[in-house]
């Protein structure tokens, strides 16, 4: 048989055998020899380094609670939206009740569901998976993809770290490494471009490894991907569990065509099938585990997958299981298949099947679970009580392992906090970020001008938009960051002033303005003062559009109701500030500017850099995006037909020479009608300059 062997195998051969890691080259002769037999041997004999002759299968409670999903991904047949007739959303009793309508004699509860708007929040599965775990505290927890939880994390503008810690308090075990796709670049901005980036998937995983939370690793194979991505890929996870050791299982998904965008791809032969497990096994010399899923592959490429490196099959789901994901898109597999057909496959293929649980804990074949539970409501161990036979090692993954997480957790430095502003004309600077197209690298906290202004004076955030004339006070305190503006040519749309009478006739009249208004009411102090000789009579009110309307009292109005107003009062009545001041100067209004508070810029300035250049990325991103744009805009604020477009054409968001030219003949007038007690320079931070 040697005298029959590859050659190039021979070689490969000899470095596993010698502790070595396969190059990527190496990968690519294991893909393309001809000498399957041995592939399959070698792969064989590296699985038996890991696990000897066992293979694993696990008692299963499988649901797709959810088929509601928005990432577009161009290789999914599973996801509707919100409108189909074949949506799908389980709420929180119906979840508890199928879990345990065949019975309670499962290890894991495995749950995968979309980037589903009304149920993918922190609400809805922090209090079920406690719940969980007060009902059936044996069952581990394998829920979530990465890309679920950056959804998570974007959606509650938390940290990635923050998130996890959340989910990991509430009971999490596992995740179940779905999202991982293709890491290549390439791949990614072709088929998944609303997905979370291959490195962002990977650090999501380290972090929930360091927090006590074990995971699964995936790659989706047979479509558009090449054998060097493919390899990269696996090169990426190895290194990845280099860093932050905690992955289970590596599960190869192979390709369904039915119903997607991908059709033209076709399906996996069971050649290709076999090399991708064998592969699998031998560039990922530190994955313990080679996972063959039945209802992917079916059952008997799994079974001969077992003598190309893998060693669990999966396990069984429950009699009323329904997977969607793979019978959307074709797959042949049927939903539910019984322990011991399991067992029988694995003793036929001459392996011993062993029972395990998420974490690969082994139990007996007729184990079940015990009548009380020595678990809190949580599940984690109460000391006083013996470990039963059912918790393996006698460690839990909820208990001492997180709170080591927690203490590595406090050492690290937080997330910077952020600011954005909750009306619309900031969409085309953060709808990326609501995409999950540019991913940022702090906590957003959306608020109106006035109340971020506060927030960062007082150390609530770190840096912010905030209105012009408000850094202009506070610059001993504030640092100017680059780049990233709101400003305006000529007309604005969203600041103006509402008058039965013009500007130059308002002496003696009152003005209702709001809290919210402070560069708006500056600048309109400025113009009556400079351009009018008027001295302004500013009153707060709650609602200046609703008394201007009711009672003819003249009204500053910003925002997205001073859009409200063109459309509700007299044209003749409203006076765009941005047209006024263009008018009397010539040049451009900026009404906010991004800051940054001077302590946390000298403390944390790489972070304060790293978000910045998010913002550059996020902008790019909206500014060749208008459609996802306008369409965020749309659904967060209706208007007619064609405004949004307007609107966002007569903003400008780069804070380039012309517009700090703009904001520092801005300052010089409120020096001179004696409005700021010093005129400050306008120099945005060089943060490329380390210091």
């Amino acid at each position: 048989m040697a005298t029959l062997m590859d050659p190039a195998l021979r070689d490969i051969e000899a470095k596993i055998d010698g502790g070595v890691p396969l190059s990527l080259e190496d990968g690519l002769v294991l893909f393309r020899t001809r000498d399957v037999h041995n592939l399959g041997r070698i792969a064989t004999k590296q699985k038996r380094r890991k696990s000897g002759d066992q293979v694993f299968y696990v008692h299963n409670r499988y649901m797709n609670t959810t088929n509601v999903c928005y990432a577009d991904c161009k290789f999914c047949s599973f996801a509707v939206g919100e409108r189909s007739k074949d949506k799908v959303r389980m709420p929180v009793e119906q979840i508890l009740e199928k879990a345990v309508e065949t019975g309670i004699n499962f290890n894991q509860i495995h749950i995968v569901g979309g980037h589903d708007p009304k149920q993918l929040s922190l609400d809805f599965w922090v209090p079920l998976m406690q719940e969980f775990k007060r009902r059936l505290p044996h069952a581990q927890l394998s829920f979530f993809t990465a890309a679920e939880i950056e959804y998570l994390a974007r959606r509650h503008r938390l940290s990635r770290e923050e998130t996890v810690k959340a989910l990991a308090d509430a009971g999490l075990d596992n995740v179940n490494g779905g999202g991982a796709e293709v890491f290549s670049e390439r791949f990614r901005r072709e088929v998944c471009p609303g997905k979370i980036d291959g490195d962002g998937w990977l650090e999501i995983h380290e972090i929930l490894h360091r927090s006590g939370v074990s995971s699964n690793a995936t790659m989706l194979y047979g479509t558009i991907e090449t054998l060097e991505e493919r390899l990269e890929h696996l090169i990426a996870l190895r290194e990845s569990q280099d860093r932050s050791p905690g992955y289970n299982a590596f599960i190869p998904l192979a390709f369904h065509p039915d119903g997607n965008k991908l059709d033209y791809c076709g399906r996996t032969t069971g050649l290709d099938d076999l090399r991708m497990f064998a592969v699998a096994r031998l560039m990922l010399h530190n994955f313990d585990h080679i996972k063959a899923y039945w209802m992917i592959q079916g059952l008997k490429v799994c079974q001969l997958a077992l003598h190309f490196g893998a060693d669990d099959m999966d396990g069984t789901h429950g009699e009323s299981d329904e997977e969607r994901i793979y019978h959307a898109a074709g797959t042949e597999s049927g939903q539910y298949v019984d322990a011991k057909v399991f067992r029988t496959l694995i003793e036929e293929a001459g392996f011993t099947p062993v029972r395990r649980n998420t974490t690969y804990d082994e139990f007996a074949v007729d184990w079940e679970p015990p009548v009380e539970y020595p678990v809190d409501v949580k599940g984690r161990r109460i000391a006083a009580e013996p470990a039963p036979q059912w918790w393996g090692n006698g460690a839990y993954p909820v208990g001492r392992a997180l709170e080591a997480a927690r203490a590595l957790l406090a050492q690290k430095p937080r997330a910077l906090r952020s600011g954005r502003i909750v009306y619309t004309n900031d969409l085309p600077i953060y709808t990326a970020f609501d995409r999950d197209a540019v991913l940022y690298p702090g906590r957003l906290e959306a608020a109106v001008p006035a109340e971020l202004n506060r927030k960062l004076l007082a150390g609530e955030l770190d840096l912010s938009p905030v209105s012009s004339f408000f850094y202009a006070q506070h610059d001993d305190q504030l640092a100017l960051l680059p780049d990233i503006c709101i400003a305006a040519r000529t007309q604005v749309l969203s600041v103006v002033l509402l008058s039965d009478v013009p500007p130059a006739l308002l002496a003696g009249r009152p003005v209702h303005v709001t809290k919210e208004s402070a560069s708006g009411r500056a600048l309109l102090g400025l113009l009556l003062r400079r351009r009018y000789g008027v001295e302004p009579v500013f009153v707060e009110h709650d609602d200046p559009l609703t008394a201007f309307l009711n009672e003819d009292v003249p009204a500053l109005v910003i925002g997205d109701r001073a859009i409200d107003a063109r459309e509700e009062a007299r044209a003749s009545d409203v006076y765009d500030l941005g047209t006024l001041w263009n008018e009397w100067t010539g040049e451009e209004m900026v009404y906010a500017v991004w800051a940054v508070r001077r302590d946390a810029l000298e403390q944390r300035r790489e972070d304060v850099a790293a978000c910045v250049e998010a913002l550059r990325k996020s902008l790019a991103w909206g500014l060749t995006h208008k459609d996802d744009v306008i369409a965020a805009a749309e659904q967060q604020q209706p208007r007619g037909p064609g405004f949004y477009q307007v609107y966002y054409d007569t903003l400008k968001f780069h804070f380039d020479e012309r517009a700090q030219r703009g904001l520092a003949r801005f300052y010089d007038e409120l020096g001179e009608a004696g409005m700021l007690d010093a005129v400050p320079a306008v120099t945005p931070e060089d943060l490329r300059v380390a210091r």
